[in-house]
């Protein structure tokens, strides 16, 4: 057995184990707004998406926006199919799928250099996780993050990216993280087009040999937010 098949089981072996890890605590720690999801998923389902607060004892005229709506739909119709369990297996998917992307970003001959950073990403994250509409945007910042980082790819998916941000925007609210993401990297492409001596390719050339690195790093860091 080569060094390199080691290496995947080691990976696939560790990944494994953390994914338990954060299935078991996903079934243990009820997040707060748990019920607060399911109960305004059924109301929705019921009655369509209130224009007012119908929670509220004190201000029930209160407008108010749903912009989770459709993670409520999805938690208040999937949990009598498929149980607590099975939502917190769901959410546990999300959250992995979430970094390994940022895995898949970065070059095969390059990987052993981001292999701790991805597993203190991993073992920070869990400290956050939940059935929570948060996680489904650690998702869509990682694939946003995946596909700018190489211009090929994102030429390939551009035409894709309306349809991610609007059910991203009616999942959670941290679609403008992804927006702000997008906008840099073409501010930074249209700088850079044609310019290939100046300070911002100065910069890439030195950031080079750090970048996948940092990627992870920084994706682990964004996603505490």
């Amino acid at each position: 057995m080569n060094m390199e098949r080691r290496f995947i089981y080691l990976f696939l072996g560790l990944v494994g184990i953390i994914a338990i890890y954060y299935w078991a605590r996903g079934v243990v720690m009820l997040d707060p707004d748990f019920g607060w999801h399911i109960r305004m998923g059924q109301i929705i389902l019921s009655n369509g998406i209130p224009a007012t607060d119908p929670f509220s004892y004190s201000m029930p005229s209160y407008p108010v926006v749903g912009h989770e709506w459709l993670t409520d739909i999805l938690l208040a119709w999937l949990l009598p199919v498929i149980g607590y369990k099975g939502l917190a297996g769901i959410f546990t998917f999300i959250s992995l799928g979430a970094l390994v992307l940022q895995w898949k970003a970065v070059r095969k001959q390059q990987r052993q250099f981001v292999f701790i950073p991805f597993f203190l990403s991993l073992t920070t994250l869990v400290f956050f996780f939940g059935i929570r509409p948060q996680v489904i945007s650690w998702f869509f910042f990682s694939l946003i993050l995946f596909v700018v980082r190489d211009r090929e790819r994102f030429r390939k998916w551009r035409w894709w990216l309306p349809v991610v941000f609007l059910v991203w925007a009616n999942l959670h609210g941290g679609f403008p993280l992804g927006i702000g993401v997008l906008l840099a990297a073409i501010v930074y492409w249209a700088t850079t087009r044609d310019r290939p001596y100046n300070v911002l390719h100065r910069a890439k050339t030195w950031f080079r040999p750090y970048k996948n690195k940092f990627s992870v790093f920084s994706a682990g860091a964004v996603f505490l937010l």
